[in-house]
C-alpha cells in the first residue's frame, strides 16, 4: 500500500484520534487533524495534503462538502465520512470529486481498503514524496495557526488527545498523537522520555539520573524506565 500525507478533517475528537493512530500503524503520514473547515483551508495552503479523510458535518461555517469544493482545483483525493444517511447529502457529496462515500460507524478495515484499491490511489503511488522531518509546523494559539520552526520547540506533552507544545515562552496545542508527531521530527534532534514526554535534545540543559528528571528552561520533566538508556545515548552522542 502507497503511503499517503493525509488531513483528517473530524468534529468527533475520540474518532479523530483513533483514526490517526491507525493511519500512522499503516505507514501514512498525518499533516493535520481538525474539526473546523477554515482551519483544514489554512493547512491545506501550508501543506496540500494527497488525501483529505473529510466528515461533511463540522465545525465552523464551512461543511465538508463545501470544503471539498473549494479545494477541487487542487491534486487531492476526498474520503467522505458522514454518520448522515439520506438521499440529499449522498447527491450533494456525488456532485463534488469525492472518491469515496464511508457511511458511520464503518470499520477500519473499510477505510483501509479505500486506501489499497481505489483506482485513483493507485494511480498516485508514483508521486508521493518520501516524508522527510519537518522544518516548521503549523501549531495552534488562540484561535489562530502559527507556522512555528522544529527547531525552537523545547519539549511536547500529550494528554492524550491534544498536543502542548512549548517554544520558549510560548505554548501551543495540536490535535495530534505523540507517536505521530514523532515520527514527523528529526530522530537526531528530538527523543522520546517518558509515554507523555518528546524534548529536542539540545534543551536538556541537566539531567538528574537519581530523581528520573530532565531540567529543560526550569522546568523539570519526567523520565520514563524504558526510556532512560536511550536518552543516556543520546546524549553520549553529543558528547
Amino acid at each position: 500500500m502507497a503511503n499517503f500525507n493525509i488531513l483528517i478533517v473530524e468534529d468527533n475528537l475520540a474518532f479523530a484520534v483513533s483514526l490517526e493512530r491507525n493511519l500512522v500503524e499503516w505507514g501514512h503520514h498525518i499533516i493535520g487533524n481538525t474539526d473546523s473547515g477554515e482551519e483544514a483551508l489554512t493547512i491545506i495552503e501550508a501543506e496540500t495534503p494527497d488525501v483529505i479523510l473529510m466528515d461533511i458535518n463540522i465545525n465552523g461555517s464551512i461543511s465538508g462538502i463545501e470544503l471539498a469544493n473549494m479545494v477541487s482545483d487542487k491534486n487531492i483525493s476526498i474520503i467522505y465520512m458522514t454518520g448522515l444517511r439520506d438521499e440529499d447529502t449522498f447527491e450533494a457529496a456525488k456532485a463534488g470529486r469525492g472518491i469515496s462515500y464511508l457511511v458511520k460507524p464503518f470499520d477500519m478495515i473499510s477505510l483501509r481498503g479505500v486506501l489499497t484499491f481505489s483506482p485513483e490511489l493507485n494511480s498516485r503511488e508514483a508521486s508521493v514524496p518520501q516524508k522527510t522531518a519537518a522544518s516548521s509546523i503549523l501549531l495552534r494559539k488562540g484561535k489562530k495557526l502559527i507556522p512555528v520552526n522544529v527547531s525552537k520547540i523545547d519539549w511536547i506533552e500529550s494528554d492524550g488527545n491534544y498536543l502542548d507544545i512549548f517554544v520558549g515562552d510560548d505554548r501551543y496545542t495540536m490535535r495530534k498523537s505523540l507517536k505521530a508527531i514523532l515520527e514527523s521530527l528529526s530522530s537526531d534532534d528530538f527523543i522520546k522520555i517518558h509515554k507523555q514526554y518528546i524534548v529536542r535534545i539540545t534543551a536538556i540543559e541537566e539531567v538528574f539520573l537519581s530523581d528520573n528528571k530532565v531540567k529543560v528552561r526550569d522546568t523539570f520533566l519526567p523520565i520514563g524506565r524504558k526510556y532512560k538508556s536511550e536518552l543516556l545515548d543520546k546524549l553520549d552522542d553529543f558528547d
